[in-house]
């Protein structure tokens, strides 16, 4: 889920921003510079981007909080919603952190190890020592993501582990090339190099379910002949299995037979859910009605998230071949 950036996440402060002060960055094990709302103070747009995200809610979400009220050994949750350096435990579950959990997974998680600050570019500013690192490019950022979504832990699925084994990483598919958008701006914070210009990086603002544009993308659909049945084909497009979250969220597929003047004439149904996920790669057949008149098939997809239906993240009309 999630790393790539056009711009370093750095823990300067707006003094030294605007005054383009040589101080060091330092990080401390309580100091303000560890917040999101520092680093912000430079990387305005990618703060504003990060605070409208899953990774900024994943401490204070309720849902989290009430899942963690009752496990039995909720210090297991931690390291992942509120992670320190995950760079130093590449691959692996980081370590929890204790400042600032509730600004989840922020800047510092993802782009610190020791007191460095890494990134796509390394490019020299005054703010801080930064370092290029090929955990942010389209392929090395995979690790960077495993180190935490490689994991089962009660609702929580290892989607890496599907994405890998779907072999899409040798197809130069990626995590950050799904949740990530491409953004172009320039270099924010102190500009040592003159020749500074925009350049090309990723949006923090984290696709994901919730956006149902986004959401739709999980289903590929077709309408084929399979001998004397027509049949409607669920691909899926997500790269992992879909539902990602266990028993939590399903989705609701409702396809409608049409005759020319648009007459309904037979309806049909099937349910994604954790019972009975859509694997990666995989292709789901829903035999149609027979109707001979039906010229197409309205398909509507429906988004439910604990019993509670949040969208219709497709409403699509496929002609009959």
């Amino acid at each position: 889920m999630y790393w790539q950036a056009a711009l370093l996440m750095i823990g300067c402060t707006s003094a030294i921003c605007a005054a383009g002060s040589n101080a060091p960055y330092q990080r401390g094990d309580d100091a303000a510079s560890n917040s999101a709302a520092s680093c912000g103070s430079c990387h305005i747009d990618v703060h504003a981007e990060w605070q409208d995200s899953a990774h900024a809610r994943a401490f204070v979400d309720p849902v989290f909080q009430a899942q963690l009220a009752t496990r039995a050994e909720p210090e297991h949750c931690v390291p992942c919603h509120a992670p320190g350096p995950v760079l130093e435990r590449l691959g692996q579950m980081p370590h929890a952190r204790k400042d600032h959990r509730e600004e989840g997974i922020h800047c510092i998680a993802c782009h610190q190890s020791d007191t460095d600050i890494h990134g796509p570019n390394g490019s020299a500013t005054s703010a801080h020592t930064t370092v290029k690192d090929a955990a942010f490019t389209r392929r090395g950022s995979f690790g960077l993501c495993r180190s935490c979504h490689d994991m089962k832990i009660a609702d929580v699925l290892p989607l890496s582990r599907e994405f890998e084994k779907a072999g899409l990483l040798e197809q130069d598919a990626s995590c950050i090339g799904c949740h990530m958008e491409t953004t172009y701006r320039a270099p924010a914070g102190i500009r040592v190099d003159p020749a500074s210009q925009t350049r090309r990086g990723r949006s923090h603002r984290l696709l994901g379910p919730g956006d149902a544009e986004f959401c739709s993308s999980a289903f590929l659909l077709r309408v084929e002949w399979r001998g004397n049945q027509r049949v409607l084909i669920i691909a899926n497009g997500a790269g992992h299995g879909v539902p990602g979250l266990a028993r939590l969220r399903s989705f609701l597929l409702l396809a409608t037979l049409v005759d020319r003047a648009g007459r309904k004439l037979a309806d049909c149904s099937l349910t994604i859910s954790s019972d009975d996920r859509l694997l990666a790669t995989e292709e789901r057949h829903l035999p149609l009605p027979m109707a001979n008149s039906a010229v197409s098939v309205i398909v509507r997809v429906e988004h439910w998230f604990l019993g509670k239906k949040l969208a219709t993240v497709i409403d699509q009309t496929l002609e009959i071949p």
